[in-house]
């Protein structure tokens, strides 16, 4: 699967998506709730996330405490006695992979309020774009430090350790630079994401409570894993260069790194979808980190090797190489998996914004495996002592172009961890919804597609006896059970035989529709037939 050819982590699951809740989006309750509840489509953080209830005056009307009834339902209590007319619900929380989720529905008591549509617009809370785009540095920076760090240590064990004793003492002061870089990034990343959840401003999220309830979420538990054995690491750098430090004290630190590689995996999408999902992209981080990260730290090791610098290249290259090989050979098969896991089918690829960053990952990589062919060809000759001169310059020019390419696919990277999967976008896209009904002799089934709350696709199928008949004209009007939207009047259009087609409806809230299918036969022969159908709000 050409997906396998990724150079870099991006194995994902499902964001968590409302799925239910009590009262419904748009439904019209007699008694005023005590408690309104909230499901989810997977487990999810509460902390710092927020359930509220407004009133048509954007007033809230709940207790201000968000409850947790299970792993993936969420509660909030209703303050005393609701009026008659329309609450908006505004919800934000973290899905199980760490990534802030929001919404808003509306459900009205005995008949909806002045504003039907509700208050969403005034009460939703987000972090500033500010929060935002500091968010997106972050991310960047804590998967590039994290890849580039793990990389020198690997290439500082397997290739300088053994080859030139001073480049190699010089190296890991800069894996310790590298760890303590990362260290600190570990740490600004919860700060901004507990303003993420909270929808808050940097100065909240730096308090005492917020951090802590950060700390409290898997992500911030394993950020926080992050940060010690990114500053183990480090401290440990300082040393290994010392008498003190021995084979068996620097492996320890290859051993910390591979602890570091997991990481990614359990704070992110992988956490949530299991073992197996942690292991395969624990081997696609390594594999990418010896690969990406190990190439700067064979040019820096090389540049830090001053006069020495070209008899040092003939040796490291060709060993480098192979060390690359090995690591793309792993990349394709952690790839694969992560393919099979994340896309359904492969028109999934162009029509999900994942399934496009996918394969603008995949072009990425073809075209770096390209050039580590040809570099590889290089390299070769670079062993060789007649080779010519300006094959070292040549391969570094080459390795710069290299550099560029890799820097876009960290960055594609860090904007695809943070979208959800081509199979599970697949899977929550609404079904059509359908109902039948009879027009004297005639069947009538009405099929609304996709059955949710914007354009929809009005199907109607005809039969007599089973047969698809063909009339002279069919017309449908929709409208909700809440008052002041409505009526719409649809003229179909027959793409078949007994098959009519609308043009779009445009649905601008969920629950429960009525469809009028009114049916001509002849001049005068006009019969219908009055059948409800049950739209799904946006937000569940």
């Amino acid at each position: 699967m050409l997906i396998g050819c990724l150079a870099l982590p991006a194995l994902a699951s499902a964001h968590a998506r409302l799925i239910a809740s009590d009262p419904q989006s748009e439904q019209v309750v007699q008694a005023a709730p005590r408690a309104v509840m909230l499901t989810f489509s997977e487990p999810i953080e509460n902390a710092l996330g927020t359930v509220r209830v407004f009133d048509g005056g954007a007033r809230r009307v709940d207790g201000g405490d968000t409850l947790r009834e299970g792993s993936s339902v969420l509660s909030t209590r209703i303050a005393g006695d609701l009026a008659s007319g329309t609450y908006t619900v505004s919800w934000r929380v973290a899905s199980a992979d760490g990534h802030p989720i929001d919404g808003a529905f509306v459900f009205h008591v005995n008949a909806p309020g002045a504003q039907p549509q509700g208050v969403a617009g005034q009460v939703t809370t987000r972090p500033s774009t500010a929060v935002v785009r500091a968010t997106d540095v972050g991310r960047f920076l804590n998967l590039a430090l994290l890849i580039t760090l793990i990389g020198a240590i690997a290439v500082n064990l397997a290739i300088f350790s053994g080859r030139d004793a001073e480049v190699a003492r010089r190296m890991w002061y800069v894996v310790a630079g590298l760890g303590f870089g990362l260290s600190i990034v570990a740490a600004a990343t919860v700060v901004l994401h507990a303003a993420a959840i909270a929808g808050a401003g940097l100065g909240e999220a730096t308090s005492g409570t917020t951090l802590s309830a950060v700390l409290g979420t898997r992500f911030g538990q394993v950020r926080l894993a992050q940060l010690v054995l990114a500053e183990v690491i480090a401290i440990a750098a300082v040393w290994a260069p010392s008498p003190a430090g021995g084979a068996w004290f620097t492996r320890g630190i290859g051993v910390l790194a591979v602890g570091l590689a997991v990481t990614p995996g359990l704070s992110g999408h992988a956490g949530a979808q299991g073992a197996p999902a942690v292991v395969a992209d624990t081997g696609h981080v390594i594999a990418a980190s010896v690969w990406v990260g190990g190439l700067a730290a064979v040019m820096l090791g090389l540049a830090l090797a001053g006069d020495r610098r070209r008899a040092l290249a003939r040796t490291v290259f060709p060993r480098f190489s192979l060390l690359a090989l090995w690591s793309v050979a792993l990349l394709l098969v952690a790839g694969t998996i992560g393919g099979l896991i994340h896309v359904g089918q492969v028109s999934d690829l162009w029509s999900t914004t994942y399934g496009k960053l996918l394969l603008a990952k995949v072009a990425i990589a073809v075209v770096l495996i390209g050039i580590g062919i040809l570099n590889r060809r290089v390299v070769r000759r670079l062993a060789e002592r007649d080779s010519p001169d300006g094959l070292l310059t040549r391969l570094r020019r080459s390795v710069l172009v290299e550099f560029a390419l890799m820097a876009v696919a960290v960055g594609v990277t860090s904007v695809l961890i943070t979208k959800p999967p081509a199979r599970a976008v697949a899977a929550a896209r609404p079904v059509a919804v359908s109902t039948s009904g009879q027009i004297g002799e005639l069947g009538v089934r009405l099929v609304a597609d996709p059955g949710a709350t914007g354009q929809n696709v009005v199907h109607v199928y005809l039969t007599r006896d089973a047969v698809p008949l063909t009339v002279d004209e069919v017309t449908v009007t929709a409208r909700p059970k809440v008052r002041g939207v409505g009526p719409f009047r649809l003229t179909a259009t027959q793409a078949e035989v007994g098959h009519y087609v609308t043009p779009k409806l445009q649905a601008p809230v969920g629950g429960v529709w009525t469809f009028d299918v009114a049916v001509r036969r002849g001049e005068f022969d006009l019969d219908a037939v009055a059948l409800d159908v049950a739209l799904r709000s946006g937000t569940s």
